[in-house]
């Protein structure tokens, strides 16, 4: 963090009685273009900074249909007083400025974290995704039509979102990681097919990114969301997609069903059917999506921002991508046209040569 902006924010604090000396550290960077650092004072009491650009776009991550309208403020602080005011357990925003936030330290425990280090027994992760799950819902249950109060809400999921996302792996999971042109007509017919048939699937507000990266176990033992400064109108299946067939975590297939029974046992809304079988199926579809981009996003921000962090979860996502074909029944002429064999090879060679 500059100087300059590192003394406004000591400032800022100071400015809310919290007592000297204050101390500054980064925390580790995301797959986003903000910063954040933690911030101590005397009493180790202590507060995230995060640290971007000015501008009206600037917490904005994603490709998204639409505009601002007239949204004057910064997506993250609309969207966290959105999910605020419908009792989503958000961090609390202290201090906004033109350039960085004041945030609640949530600590450090993501549900990542929690789940690759700790030896949890399958009745404690049951209960974690339930929790995660209980958040979703309300998530999902406070917009399912536009709101003026709600950014979100004037952003959707269309069949150029979806076929966009489709090309981007296509761009960079495959043609430019293999380093050639491919001739992808056939596999464009294919998912192209899919966005159909998911633009058919009702609608509601959906955080977009909902992971085991964006779950916090803060220190109290509650589940809290970041990251949902992205949110979109999109089916729900999209959301439950990023948490069941997560790129950084892997569920068992009947511990996923148990979990989808709980969401619709739960959500209680007009967006979802009764028909268990057929929303699994929708489910996977979703999720052939959801992956496909997942794994072109990972080799994109290694090919153009050098960041190759996220290369290790190209194989397992990839992995993934081939039981939701099986599950949705692609025949092998559409599964072999994606270079599985070739994409795992240069994965592998990348992280072998230190990438």
């Amino acid at each position: 963090m500059q100087t300059e902006k590192s003394t406004r924010v000591k400032n800022k604090l100071l400015e809310m009685g919290v007592q000297p000396p204050l101390t500054l550290a980064a925390l580790p960077q995301d797959a986003s273009n903000r910063s954040y650092y933690r911030m101590h004072d005397s009493h180790n009491h202590s507060w995230v900074i995060m640290d971007f650009e000015p501008g009206p776009h600037s917490l904005a991550e994603e490709k998204t249909p639409g505009d601002r309208g007239s949204f004057d403020e910064l997506p993250f602080v609309n969207m966290q007083r959105w999910l605020k005011k419908h009792h989503v357990r958000v961090p609390e925003i202290y201090i906004i400025a033109d350039d960085f936030l004041i945030l609640e330290d949530l600590g450090d425990n993501t549900a990542h974290q929690w789940l690759s280090h700790q030896k949890a027994t399958t009745a404690e992760m049951m209960t974690f995704y339930q929790h995660a799950l209980d958040e979703l819902v309300k998530i999902h249950a406070s917009a399912t039509s536009l709101s003026k109060a709600c950014i979100g809400t004037t952003r959707q999921f269309d069949r150029e979102t979806y076929n966009w996302e489709f090309d981007h792996f296509i761009d960079y999971g495959i043609e430019w990681l293999l380093g050639s042109r491919q001739d992808a007509r056939h596999l464009r017919h294919y998912l192209f097919s899919i966005t159909e048939k998911l633009c058919q699937f009702s609608i509601c507000l959906n955080h977009r990114d909902y992971h085991s990266k964006n779950l916090i176990i803060d220190p109290q033992g509650a589940v809290r969301v970041i990251d949902f400064q992205d949110a979109i109108m999109a089916p729900c299946h999209y959301d439950l997609a990023s948490l069941f067939f997560d790129s950084y975590f892997d569920l068992s297939d009947s511990m996923i069903g148990d979990l989808l029974h709980y969401y619709l046992e739960n959500v209680n809304a007009d967006f979802v059917h009764d028909d268990f079988e057929l929303f699994n199926v929708e489910l996977r579809m979703m999720a052939l999506q959801r992956n496909l981009k997942a794994a072109g996003r990972f080799v994109y921000l290694f090919a153009k921002k050098g960041r190759a962090t996220y290369l290790p979860y190209v194989i397992p996502t990839m992995k993934k991508v081939k039981q939701h074909l099986k599950h949705l029944g692609a025949n092998t002429e559409f599964t072999a046209s994606i270079p599985f064999a070739k994409i795992e090879q240069k994965i592998n060679t990348l992280m072998e040569q230190g990438a």
